[in-house]
């Protein structure tokens, strides 16, 4: 009889989370979409993801540009919405010839540029020429996201590779010397924020229909073993966020750059599993909130929060999980959002990572889609009632 008491408990909550979790808008990444080498595939792959009832997918900006533009224009033609991720490290446009590049390891930290080197003028004639080009093709995107984990070598050539790994915190980074750099190079990110804000105004000015909101970087905080793995080096998100909100020394002033946002960028790969019906929200959100708190703090509660990555893997601690189980720590993980602690917190679009890049992490595997991407179709049913 308890068992019975406790089920139908967990079903009620269960059904509650889920009718509120409408409210939420479920999308996934599918970046470098143009790389993909057939152009017949890409379009496949659009399909895909539209099928499985996905609201808004997340694309990049790579080189070249010319099938993004298609990409974006065939999701307003399905009805999916788009947050276009505008990445750094294009060393062939953004930064001056001879700018010297960071090696990295080639698998998972690759040759990039400095961000400290980027020619900011380039970068925001370019910036403007995509919105420009954006607003004429009559193509529609909700976001748009300037730069991505700004705080972690995989992204910024201003972090270098660290035997052993490195976490630079507020209290240790002076032992660094890369830092310096590495702060100046957020500096410029600042200062291209105020001008993005000022140029999506601009652009936009006589069609606001068209006008995307303008979204920060996610960023990243990878795990020890992972950094001693790779040899990479990250910086706390703690410290990078007080640098941006302009609440540290190394920010060269206050000015709280979240201010010219209309969205606030975060990712999300908790490191821990939980299925218990009984404990599984509460160490979601116990992982939310620990992330979120930086964030509220430079930022406030008042811009939408877009979760532009987040996901579990197939593999943690060397354990290969059922994609069953990943599904149930899916929906957990969206049950945690609509509860109770974050009710005064709004979110953007929570873009799952990832649809077929990254195996470890993707829905589709081996030419067809795992059990994890219910997580779509339960959503999608919901949301045609």
């Amino acid at each position: 009889m308890k068992c019975f008491v406790l089920f139908m408990c967990v079903s009620i909550l269960l059904g509650r989370s889920l009718a509120q979790g409408e409210t939420l808008k479920l999308g996934i990444n599918r970046t470098n979409l143009a790389w993909v080498e057939s152009k017949e595939r890409q379009f496949e792959i659009l399909d895909e993801i539209h099928a499985l009832g996905v609201k808004s997918i997340r694309l990049a900006m790579p080189l070249p540009h010319l099938p993004t533009y298609e990409h974006i224009r065939y999701c307003n033609k399905l009805g999916v919405d788009v947050v276009l991720l505008v990445l750094s490290p294009e060393k062939d446009i953004y930064f001056d010839p001879g700018t010297p590049i960071r090696d990295g390891d080639d698998e998972v930290i690759y040759d990039l540029p400095p961000l400290s080197e980027i020619n900011e003028d380039q970068f925001l004639t370019l910036f403007r020429y995509y919105m420009v080009t954006l607003r004429e093709g009559r193509l529609k995107v909700e976001a748009v996201q300037l730069f991505n984990e700004l705080n972690w070598a995989a992204f910024n050539g201003d972090l270098p590779l660290v035997e052993g790994g490195a976490f630079i915190t507020d209290e240790n980074y002076r032992d660094y010397e890369f830092v310096g750099q590495w702060a100046a190079g957020i500096r410029k990110y600042r200062l291209i924020l105020k001008e993005a804000r000022r140029i999506v105004d601009q652009v936009f000015e006589k069609e606001p229909q068209l006008k995307p909101k303008l979204v920060t970087c996610g960023y990243a905080r990878p795990d020890d073993q992972f950094l001693a793995k790779v040899s990479g080096s990250v910086i706390d998100p703690s410290l990078f966020l007080d640098i941006l909100g302009g609440r540290h020394s190394l920010a060269g002033s206050r000015d709280n750059a979240f201010r010219y946002a209309d969205g606030v960028g975060v990712h999300m790969y908790p490191e821990k599993m939980d299925l218990d019906p009984g404990t599984g929200v509460e160490t979601a959100s116990y992982y939310i909130e620990k992330k979120l708190k930086p964030l509220i703090r430079n930022a406030g509660k008042d811009k939408p929060i877009y979760i532009s990555e987040w996901g579990y893997a197939g593999w943690l601690n060397n354990v290969k999980l059922a994609e069953e189980d990943r599904l149930k720590q899916f929906r957990i993980f969206i049950r945690a959002l609509e509860s109770k602690p974050f009710s005064d917190l709004t979110f953007g679009e929570i873009m799952l990572f990832d649809y077929d890049i990254m195996p470890p992490f993707s829905v589709y595997q081996d030419g067809a889609l795992t059990p994890a991407a219910r997580i779509f179709e339960d959503r999608f049913e919901r949301n045609k009632k």
